[in-house]
């Protein structure tokens, strides 16, 4: 669930679909419940998936309480569309099935999943399928049409547990601030968790038909040359994600080429800022984006890292008040790529090249 990420377009005029056909009404959806008895007399069956995303249906906001019950103090609202980190297992009372969140803007309580009517919450993901990795050998991960080597060095690197699930299409919602999603297949290295709501490290495998309709097509012919091309990609041309980063790229470093078992792809350590600031070594992530030999699957991974290469790199950073900022600052930034370029591969947490390794060893049945 790629909540870190976004795409910035107009889903309903791109897809060709009119409001009515685009998301069904609260009062629609009630049709589409789910038949199994509840567990909660009142609620409708629960699907949700704790550790998870859960999405505010469309209609009006859904309210957050201090505590899973009508009488809590409400502490916020979130808007149709907009996603809740489900923290934990669900509570009834009042008849509700009550669950605990953290929204997006960084609130904690309570929300009704939904009543006998409707849902007001839905599931984003099928169910997790959980893995158990070992510290001593490299383990094999498969989920679907895919697998995987997980490094050992990366439990203690990265994550020592491992998931995978299917995320959910998802139609958007028209001027809503929600844009659509297409189907696809992740594995997550670690948890989501209210520290890393927007910067977590996972691996997502789209089918290709899926996301060019949704604004992805020239994002991934230029990815299709780059491949080709095996060239060098200048700092002056940022290497476009899909989904788009909600930042601008203010440089890419560590650039290679990877081979995958049924694809190729490119590496990189970018770094992405909204304001011009010190550039900070917890800031930086691996970024991987490949394509299945036969041009059917597109797979983007994003990892956080850090590295000593850039201890004290902030200290370093121009005072923007000077008058000569608009050279000096690109200067800071063609230095810390730099001291990036002649990093050790082990001077990075984690090593980069235990990442290549984890890329290397994906396959596509």
């Amino acid at each position: 669930m790629r909540l870190k990420i976004f795409i910035p377009l107009a889903a309903a005029v791109m897809l060709g679909l009119g409001a009515a056909a685009f998301y069904p009404s609260r009062a629609a959806a009630a049709a589409n419940l789910q038949s199994t008895p509840s567990s909660c007399p009142g609620a409708p069956a629960s699907h949700l998936v704790p550790g998870e995303f859960a999405r505010v249906t469309p209609g009006t906001p859904d309210n957050v309480r201090s505590k899973p019950t009508k009488a809590g103090e409400q502490v916020t609202q979130i808007s149709p569309g907009e996603l809740a980190l489900i923290t934990g297992a669900p509570t009834c009372a009042d008849g509700y099935q009550w669950w605990p969140v953290y929204t997006q803007s960084g609130f904690e309580g309570w929300v009704a999943e939904g009543n006998t009517a409707t849902y007001f919450l839905d599931a984003t993901t099928l169910p997790l399928v959980h893995f158990t990795v070992s510290a001593s050998s490299d383990t094999t991960l498969t989920y679907d049409k895919f697998s995987l080597s997980y490094p050992a060095a990366l439990t203690t690197q990265l994550s020592s547990h491992v998931s995978a699930t299917t995320v959910l299409s998802f139609a958007g919602i028209p001027n809503g601030g929600a844009a659509p999603q297409a189907e696809h297949a992740t594995f997550l290295f670690g948890a989501i968790t209210q520290n890393n709501l927007f910067n977590y490290a996972d691996l997502s495998i789209y089918k290709v038909d899926a996301v060019n309709p949704l604004g992805a097509a020239p994002i991934i012919a230029t990815l299709r040359s780059l491949i080709g091309a095996q060239s060098a990609v200048p700092q002056t041309t940022a290497i476009q994600p899909f989904p788009a980063v909600m930042a601008g790229q203010v440089f890419h470093a560590r650039t290679g080429y990877l081979k995958f078992k049924g694809g190729s792809g490119i590496r990189f350590v970018p770094y992405y800022a909204q304001d011009v600031s010190a550039i900070n070594a917890n800031r930086l992530s691996y970024t991987f984006l490949g394509l299945s030999d036969d041009g059917q699957y597109y797979l983007i991974a994003t990892i956080p890292i850090s590295t000593v290469a850039l201890e004290g790199n902030d200290k370093a950073m121009p005072n923007l008040n000077d008058p000569n900022i608009a050279t000096l600052y690109p200067t800071y930034v063609t230095q810390t790529v730099t001291k990036l370029e002649q990093a050790n591969a082990a001077d990075f947490a984690p090593n980069l090249a235990d990442l290549d390794a984890l890329m290397q060893s994906i396959t596509i049945k």
